[in-house]
């Protein structure tokens, strides 16, 4: 009889495995790594590793940061990753970096996303998501990542279309 293999499992295996040997086998964490870690009302994120960049101060002037963060985020899936699972990664980094907006706001933080799963779906435009989000590129150089995304919503009545520019989003009750 063969036993399932469950999505459990997968987060099991790569929270207590050594660090090196996942590396060997593929995988790059680095940071401390946290499990099931509750983002307010955002929801419960598989893992989170987080590292801490110290960064100057010039005479402890408010505004500067102390340190930022290297927070990467890794979505599991026992089976094919999709759009709504990089979705869903995306919502438990807005709930973390508004934690951090309200609480820590002498901490810049950054992320990454890892998603994981034993497929990818490649029936839609989610497979460009990589090519077009590139990590450690400082903003100063060239890059044909996006970098920004912008909504609008539009108005159309008697007099014409107009655009409303909208971000900056997030719960209502965010929980913490």
């Amino acid at each position: 009889m063969a036993t399932k293999f469950l999505e459990k499992d997968l987060e099991d295996i790569i929270f207590e495995s050594d660090k090196n040997e996942l590396f060997e086998r593929g995988l790059l964490i680095y940071g401390k790594l946290y499990r099931q870690v509750r983002i307010g009302n955002y929801g419960v994120a598989d893992l989170i590793s987080v590292k801490r960049i110290p960064t100057d101060i010039r005479n402890g002037e408010r505004g500067e940061f102390a340190s930022h963060l290297d927070i990467t985020i890794y979505e599991l899936k026992k089976d094919k990753i999709d759009v709504h699972t990089f979705m869903q990664a995306v919502r438990y980094a807005k709930g973390i970096s508004r934690y951090f907006e309200k609480y820590r706001t002498n901490i810049k933080v950054q992320f990454k996303v890892v998603l994981i799963g034993s497929e990818i779906s490649m029936n839609d435009d989610f497979t460009y998501i990589t090519d077009m989000f590139t990590p450690d590129i400082p903003s100063s150089f060239y890059s044909p990542a996006i970098n920004s995304v912008t909504f609008y919503k539009y108005k159309y009545n008697f007099d014409g279309i107009y655009f409303e520019n909208h971000n900056q989003y997030y719960l209502i009750n965010e929980g913490f």
